[in-house]
């Protein structure tokens, strides 16, 4: 027992008795007076506990629990069972003993120490034994990978067969137990005692620890057995020992066969067999054999790794510790590193890095590295590195929008407002749903929602959020009812439809400006109001050529999404020049295929360069920017084919590729040929001159 509640310079008398379970006491033990000295410290630590340890081939890393002091330790002697093996200094309690024997067994005590020279008791002994030396395979070809010949027997490998048997052999790519290849043996008709077998000679050293194995599968087997043989020879060539392994079932998967022991004295080298033996008459069988080894102990590396330099975190979450370091060197090679937080081993890599996980939020951890090599070597640690994890992960929702209103509204939009929610870390942004559906996100107090029907109520609510994706509640909720839309009088001063050159296409580019510079020519007919009018009549702009055929009745309504279009086909003749109805050749028009063409100009601004048609009155009432100029061929029944140019910038290039539709669909547009309509309503007027009389207005679907 320790008292560690003493004063200096005080006289102390102790004595002790013992007690059981009941709990009986003896009698007193005799008393002992001790003075504690005033000026010296005289309490010894107490003593190291939980001392543990990993091995290599020629080193043990032993760590341990931290002893206490009255005043403090200031560091612990390692002792390999009576030697003084090393010393720490301060707060380590971690110490790498090396220039150990591979394979010999090592007990290992710590004592603690402190400033007045006082020493604790021992620790409890810890024992262990270093790893045995690292091995070369002597068998060459191990894994079959190379086979270059035509017997199905992998190089370097040799195959014996007893006369009279049917065997098989064959370089297999699957399955493998490592690599991309294995050896399969088959055989049948097999006696007792009959063979199908590899082997190959492996030189040896006699009384040297040998450990030999392989991979099997053994798919079929019937009165035989698998094995793993080896014979040893001495120089004169003579058998004098062998050593074997059998396997007597089938494996659903490969199977480690392997031997071990000391080669005899005399031997020289070794014959290392894979064999399929016959047990009794009818004997049949198949296996594949794959990483056959024969290991001889190779204990010339002693030689740690340097110490991994400059330690280093890269980078940390709340759970993660992210780690680099230079990589250390070896005279043979580095194998790896070994990373320990707090002194405790977490992990190895075999690149200069590591990330350690499954930590704790905000907590301090340290960190050090040592390297390894092949044969077991390590290194001293590296540096050491504190690092503290980041705080948790935010799981924090904001506060729930207040006061979510309605700032404004029109016929197809909807504006929005609401007090900012508030957040542990920070609000990033606000979604918001109507009607239950998410229609946008906002990074302030507003929104304004659009596309609407009118006349037409909505629910709208608003939830926050942060960088963390944690959602608020909903907001209150606020309905709003869009107003009655503008009433939009359809139509123009005129209905037009041209012609250019008959749906053909042009020799050069034509501007639609409604100014005509000479593209304009009498090949390019101009049709204009109802039938019966005239169309000769247009004025001096324009010149006019009479065909049998035209387009009239063309009536045209559009809202902030579509053209509608409706049209009829007249014989213009009939009426302005009866005696010349019909074709040239008298061929009535509905024997006809004479393609006809609509161009529609746009706003200007927003497509050509003049609004042509100067549809309602001049009012911009299509919505969008950059709405294009479309040519409608429309074709009839015989051989001319439809197609629908887009014009650019108010051209109609000459090439349509890239450019023009060759149907309608192509172009997000609906035509519809012959009888019907092609939607519910389709509002227009009956003759071009009521175009700005709003009661005129008619839907002709209907």
């Amino acid at each position: 027992y320790i008292d560690s509640t003493v004063v200096a310079g005080k006289t102390y008398k102790y004595k002790v008795r013992a007690k059981d379970a009941k709990p009986n006491f003896s009698d007193y033990s005799n008393e002992v007076t001790i003075a504690v000295p005033s000026d010296v410290d005289t309490i010894k630590p107490s003593v190291p506990t939980n001392v543990t340890g990993t091995a290599t081939t020629n080193s043990v890393a032993l760590q341990w629990t931290a002893s206490t002091d009255n005043i403090a330790v200031t560091g612990y002697d390692i002792y390999n069972g009576s030697t003084l093996a090393g010393s720490v200094a301060g707060e380590v309690t971690s110490y790498n003993v090396t220039g150990l024997t591979p394979g010999t067994p090592y007990s290992f005590t710590v004592v603690a120490k402190d400033a007045a020279g006082n020493k604790s008791d021992a620790s409890q002994a810890f024992s262990i034994t270093t790893q045995q030396a690292a091995s070369s395979n002597l068998i060459v070809n191990p894994g079959f990978e190379t086979y270059t010949g035509t017997t199905g027997i992998a190089n370097s490998w040799t195959k014996s067969v007893t006369s009279g048997i049917t065997s098989a052999f064959q370089v297999v790519s699957t399955p493998v137990a490592s690599g991309s290849k294995a050896q399969q043996i088959t055989g049948s008709g097999l006696a007792s005692g009959n063979t199908a077998m590899i082997y190959q000679y492996v030189p040896v050293e006699e009384n040297t620890s040998y450990n030999a194995s392989g991979q099997f599968k053994v798919t079929s087997l019937t009165n035989a057995r698998v094995q793993l043989y080896i014979d040893f020879y001495n120089a004169s060539n003579t058998l004098i020992s062998y050593k074997k392994v059998d396997y007597t079932q089938v494996s659903g998967d490969y199977v480690p066969l392997q031997l071990s022991g000391v080669t005899p004295a005399g031997a020289t080298r070794a014959k290392v067999y894979a064999i399929l033996r016959g047990s009794a008459a009818g004997g049949a069988g198949s296996f594949i054999v794959d990483d056959m080894k024969f290991l001889i102990e190779d204990d010339s590396d002693t030689q740690s790794p340097s110490v991994p330099a400059a330690l280093a975190s890269t980078a940390k979450t709340d759970t993660s510790v992210s780690l680099s370091w230079t990589a250390s060197t070896d005279n043979v090679g580095v194998a790896g590193y070994e990373i320990y937080r707090n002194g405790v081993k977490v992990g190895t890599s075999t690149a200069a890095s590591y990330t350690d996980s499954g930590l704790t939020a905000s907590t301090s951890y340290k960190y050090t590295v040592k390297a390894y090599d092949a044969a077991g070597n390590l290194s001293v640690a590296s540096n050491e590195v504190t690092v503290v994890t980041s705080a948790g992960v935010d799981t924090q929702a904001p506060s729930a929008p207040a006061g979510l209103a309605s700032t404004g509204k029109t016929e197809n939009s909807v504006s929005l407002s609401w007090t900012a929610s508030t957040d542990n870390v920070a609000v990033t942004g606000y979604d918001i749903f109507r009607n239950g559906t998410k229609v946008g996100s906002s990074t302030t107090t507003s929104y304004t929602d659009s596309g609407l029907a009118e006349e037409t109520s909505y629910k709208y609510t608003v939830k926050a959020f942060d960088a963390a994706a944690n959602n608020s509640a909903a907001s209150n909720e606020v309905t709003v009812v869009t107003l009655k839309g503008n009433v939009v009088i359809p139509g123009g001063n005129k209905p037009y439809s041209t012609n250019p050159t008959f749906g053909k296409r042009v020799s050069s580019p034509i501007t639609i400006d409604g100014v005509n510079n000479g593209e304009w020519t009498d090949s390019m007919l101009i049709a204009i109001d109802m039938a019966g009018d005239d169309p000769r009549t247009l004025g001096s702009n324009w010149s006019m050529h009479e065909t049998a055929m035209d387009l009239s009745h063309l009536w045209a309504a559009w809202d902030n999404e579509y053209l509608y279009l409706a049209w009829q086909y007249v014989d213009v003749t009939d009426i302005v020049d009866p005696a010349n109805a019909g074709s040239a050749g008298g061929t009535p028009i509905r024997s006809m295929d004479m393609p006809q063409t609509i161009a529609i100009d746009t706003i200007a601004g927003a497509g050509a360069p003049l609004d042509m048609w100067k549809k309602n009155g001049l009012k911009p009432i299509w919505g969008g920017t950059n709405l294009p100029d479309y040519q409608f061929n429309i074709a009839s029944n015989m051989f001319h084919s439809g197609y629908i140019s887009k014009a650019v910038n108010g051209v109609f290039p000459v090439d349509d590729a890239g450019v023009n539709y060759k149907t309608g669909a192509a172009a997000g547009i609906t035509v519809k040929f012959a009888k019907g309509k092609g939607y519910t309503t389709l509002w227009g007027v009956k003759d071009a001159d009521d175009v700005t009389n709003a009661s005129k207005v008619v839907d002709f679907a209907a």
